[in-house]
């Protein structure tokens, strides 16, 4: 083979390699060290950074909390739980436990919202009924409130590795038996709802498959509610009981999980701590704009 030929074959090679990148399809968006995680809150434009998980829960993947992770009695968490501030209650089953918070991993949550929120895409008003949008390609939707009712369904369609985000900037909340639908081939490493703004997010008991990012909100996530294939980063989140979080393949649960008991912290310290989520909680929710 003549050099020149060489020379011309291996510039293609390079080129694929800028253009098609090789290695597993990694997400609309770079999140950098907060990809690790399933379940994660950090401080944001209001002060922020807390996780509050009801009991009898199952996540599996990584939480973590720039400020605190509470956690109710007999909770599973396969994976680990990084925060400087963790309380537990009775019959708390953790991975390994990282008393202390990478300020940094809070930068990649904002630089992936901001990038997110950067790109232009198609308006679509507000959704506040069932509609289907079709996401093939690199796909990004601009949405005002997202409010979807009982048996009320967004649902996109595409194949497998196509990139879909929605920057959200308005109400977001799903009633029971509403919500996110991945149609065809979408998988749920393919989507980013990107949420701006300050307020809550309720997911109650909706379903979402796919990274969710608020970086500046509060996530309400109701009894009993049940996410597969879900990453959860927002500045605070409210987990009700009996609740399961699968985390996306590939982020949970941590290679070699070994369960370790998380020591009970006194009776009086659990019952301060949930009271004041309990009334931090509803001065959130009477701030939060109306889903209406």
């Amino acid at each position: 083979m003549s050099g020149r030929r060489l020379t011309h074959l291996t510039g293609l090679l390079v080129a694929s390699a800028v253009f098609f990148p090789f290695g597993a399809h990694a997400g609309p968006i770079d999140l950098g060290r907060a990809a690790d995680f399933t379940v994660l809150a950090t401080s944001g434009l209001a002060a922020g950074g807390s996780v509050n998980i009801g009991p009898q829960s199952v996540i599996t993947g990584n939480v973590g909390g720039q400020q605190s992770v509470t956690l109710g009695p007999q909770i599973l968490i396969e994976g680990s739980v990084t925060t400087p501030a963790l309380l537990a209650g009775g019959g708390v089953t953790t991975g390994s436990v990282t008393r202390n918070f990478d300020v940094g991993i809070s930068e990649d949550v904002r630089a992936a919202s901001q990038e997110a929120a950067s790109l232009s895409g198609i308006s679509l008003g507000d959704i506040s009924d069932s509609r289907t949008l079709d996401a093939r390609g690199r796909a990004v939707f601009s949405i005002g409130d997202l409010t979807l009712e009982s048996g009320e369904f967004l649902t996109l369609t595409g194949a497998a590795g196509d990139e879909v985000i929605l920057n959200v900037a308005g109400s977001f909340s799903f009633a029971a038996n509403s919500g996110i639908l991945l149609g065809d081939d979408l998988l749920a490493s393919d989507l980013l709802v990107n949420v701006l703004g300050l307020g809550a997010v309720n997911l109650n008991r909706g379903l979402f498959a796919g990274t969710l990012l608020a970086a500046d909100r509060t996530l309400l996530i109701g009894a009993g509610a049940s996410f597969d294939e879900a990453r959860f980063l927002t500045n605070n989140l409210i987990v009700g009981p009996q609740t399961r979080i699968s985390g996306i393949s590939g982020d949970g649960p941590i290679a070699g999980f070994e369960a370790t008991a998380v020591p009970e912290p006194p009776a009086s310290v659990l019952f301060l701590l949930g009271l004041m989520s309990l009334v931090w909680a509803d001065r959130r929710w009477r701030r939060a704009p109306s889903a209406s």
